[in-house]
């Protein structure tokens, strides 16, 4: 039988920048009233939703919600 191989794994690194625009581009949002599953402007399968549901989407996803007053967005204030 022959040696099974060592795999490491390098940590990867985080730079707060990314982390700060991953933010920007995600947007916390209840919802407001039930959704069926959908597809997303990014082809991305989302929902179904039940009211009173929190999800964190994608900025456009999020803002299309809102602007059919199917959700609100949920801010979080940094301390």
């Amino acid at each position: 039988m022959g040696k099974t191989p060592v795999i490491e794994e390098t940590p990867k690194s985080i730079k707060t920048d990314d982390i700060d625009s991953q933010k920007e581009e995600n947007r916390l949002v209840r919802i407001i009233h039930p959704i069926p599953k959908f597809v997303g402007t990014d082809l991305n399968i989302y929902g179904p939703f039940e009211q009173e549901d929190v999800s964190l989407l994608p900025r456009k996803v999020a803002d299309l919600l809102i602007n059919k007053n199917r959700a609100e967005e949920i801010k979080i204030e940094n301390s």
